[in-house]
This record gives structure tokens, C-alpha cells and sequence, in this order.
């Protein structure tokens, strides 16, 4: 038994996604339709549609935060159809439904190095690594959900925030490398003074800090802990 998704989702992402998964594990693949196929290994055993779709909905988690994170993203990938195939190869087809639209663009990195050895770098990249942790830790995955779900108010960050924190991440800690811009961070989210209707509290009772963070300096504050928090979880996987 195998199962196939078709993805939906900006065309973007997909052909970003489509250079850096290639692996049978997890594979996304444009195809003849301009279509764009979701395949893996983790499929092989499962016996359901539902939990077929579920698997696929559990990968796309960590991916769709990645493309927030590495592609800015607009729209998750979603399934949009399911390809069930029996051991006799043949095929039965199920179709779910969803639709947006946004332009952007991307920079693919071509080096070659003195001794004239060429290597490509895509932006998509980091998203393996990301897919790979949150698999195996679960509050890697949970911070992907909450990327997913909205990377874009002062509560979700916040959220994301006190994950990686009550994980012990040393940086944030007492003397650590973002102690006083981690205070900054809190000090903001926490203000109504500072964040005004987008603040996690609506009693303006704790006092902005000298020089509160922009919610875009605020983004970019946690997708760097959140990457130097993913290296620490990547050591200890190997």
C-alpha cells in the first residue's frame, strides 16, 4: 500500500520545496500538470486514507513553518488531493479542497570555489533540518505549530518565546548571549504602553522598557533563537 498527496499552496514555495526535498523519506515533486506531488516512506505501512492524510498533515506542519521562517510565505502548503495504490498498482483518488494569491521572488546562490567546484544554495534548505528535528522533538514540533498557526502577533511570539526558554535554551538565561534583548522582547509583549492592542495584557500596569522592540525587530529576534535553538537540538540528534 502507498499513498500520494497533491500539495496546494503558492507555486513559490512549492518549486522551492521541490529542489531541497528529494529524498524517498520525504519527497515534494512538480509534476507533467504543474501539479506538485507530496511522497514518503512514512506512507508505506499505513493502511487508511485518514491516517495516510494525517501523517501528511504532521509533515507539513514543520514545513509550513519553515517556509514562513525561510520563504515568507503567505499561504500554508495544504493537501489537495490523496492517491491510494494497492499492491496491484492500481490507483483509487480522493479530493479535498482550499485558494490565495502573492508575488515574490527568491535568490539561488551558484559558488564556485578556486579549485573550480560548483555548489548551489537554496533558500529552502534550512526547512530539512527543520522537518527532520520536529519529527523527533516535540517542542520543536509545537513550535512549528504555533509558527504555522501566526508568526505575525506579539502573543504567538511570546508563545514561542517561553517554549524555547523552558527548554533551557542558554542564550536567553540568566547572563546568556540575549538576556538583556530577551527582557527588551518581554518588556514589550507585556506593555500596553509598547504594544498597545496587541499587547498580552490589556491593564496597562507594566511599564514599556527604555526602548521597546518593533514587532518586526521582534520576528527577526525569535527566528534567531528559534535557528540557534535548532542547532543545539541537531547536536544532540547526532
Amino acid at each position: 500500500m502507498d499513498w500520494i498527496f497533491g500539495l496546494e499552496g503558492d507555486d513559490f514555495d512549492l518549486d522551492e520545496l521541490s529542489k531541497v526535498f528529494t529524498n524517498p523519506d520525504l519527497c515534494i515533486e512538480k509534476v507533467d500538470n504543474n501539479g506538485y506531488e507530496l511522497k514518503s516512506s512514512h506512507f508505506h505501512l499505513l493502511t487508511s486514507m485518514d491516517m495516510a492524510q494525517k501523517r501528511a498533515e504532521e509533515l507539513l506542519i514543520s514545513i509550513n513553518a519553515g517556509i514562513k521562517l525561510e520563504l515568507g510565505a503567505h499561504n500554508p502548503i495544504k493537501i489537495k488531493t490523496g492517491v491510494q495504490i494497492d499492491e496491484k498498482g492500481e490507483e483509487r483518488k480522493f479530493i479535498f479542497l482550499n485558494c490565495p494569491f502573492h508575488v515574490r521572488d527568491t535568490l539561488t546562490i551558484h559558488t564556485i570555489t578556486c579549485d573550480g567546484k560548483k555548489s548551489v544554495s537554496n533558500p529552502a534548505e534550512p526547512i530539512i533540518s527543520i522537518n527532520t528535528i520536529a519529527q523527533l522533538d516535540a517542542q520543536v514540533k509545537m513550535v512549528c505549530q504555533y509558527i504555522g498557526q501566526d508568526f505575525d502577533s506579539w502573543g504567538n511570539l511570546y508563545k514561542i518565546f517561553e517554549v524555547i526558554e523552558s527548554d533551557g535554551f542558554p542564550p536567553i538565561q540568566r547572563d546568556g548571549q540575549y538576556k538583556k534583548m530577551s527582557d527588551r522582547f518581554r518588556r514589550t509583549a507585556n506593555s500596553f504602553s509598547a504594544s498597545g492592542l496587541d499587547s498580552r495584557h490589556s491593564k496597562d500596569t507594566i511599564p514599556p522598557p527604555k526602548n521597546p522592540m518593533s514587532i518586526t525587530d521582534a520576528k527577526i529576534f525569535i527566528k534567531t533563537i528559534f535557528h540557534e535553538w535548532l542547532v543545539t537540538k541537531q547536536n544532540k540528534i547526532t
